[in-house]
């Protein structure tokens, strides 16, 4: 009987290890980072955070994210914007252990600040332009980051840029703005999860 016992365990045993290999890695594990949208809802497990778009917001649709461009190797997984000068966007770029750790989030965030079109236009250069060192909390966690300020004669635009590392990734948000108050107001919608 004890026999019996002890062969049916094992066959037990073999089984659910069997099964346990047939599953794909991380299938389970692995947030996907593309994340959810709900309403006026975003959440992103593998970020570990989400935010909440104030009233007027809309997320843009895949179709529509398609369309915006990207560095190489980048995935647009959130774009949000009030207006075409308001705008908040999450980018992700998959990298090596190795590449993350020694990867400094503000100049990463300075490569992608200084290649963008401040005015969607351009026929006149920016008179002047700056980058100051900003931070905000989301939910009392403080996250350092970069802001552009880019004055011309009619017009101040605002870019600001945060990163973190995660799961084999780097994660940049960005708020676009003309109000320079809007980037901490942007980011107070941002909480950890």
């Amino acid at each position: 009987m004890k026999k019996l016992l002890a062969f049916f365990l094992i066959i037990a045993t073999l089984l659910t290890c069997a099964a346990c290999g047939s599953r794909k890695p991380g299938n389970a594990q692995t947030p996907s980072i593309q994340g959810t949208l709900e309403k006026q809802s975003y959440k992103n497990e593998a970020l570990g955070m989400g935010c909440l778009m104030p009233n007027g917001w809309t997320f843009f649709e895949q179709d529509q994210m398609s369309k915006i461009p990207m560095e190489d190797g980048e995935t647009c997984v959130m774009y949000a914007t009030a207006s075409a000068r308001e705008v908040i966007r999450i980018d992700f770029r998959p990298m090596e252990s190795a590449q993350l750790d020694s990867l400094d989030l503000n100049q990463y965030c300075r490569d992608y600040l200084s290649k963008q079109d401040p005015f969607l236009s351009s026929e006149a250069d920016p008179v002047y332009e700056s980058y100051d060192t900003i931070s905000v909390n989301i939910s009392r966690q403080p996250l350092s980051g970069l802001m552009r300020t880019v004055t011309r004669s009619d017009a101040v635009a605002y870019f600001a840029a945060f990163a973190v590392k995660c799961n084999g990734y780097v994660a940049r948000i960005t708020v676009s703005t003309f109000h320079a108050e809007r980037v901490a107001q942007i980011m107070a919608r941002f909480y950890m999860l």
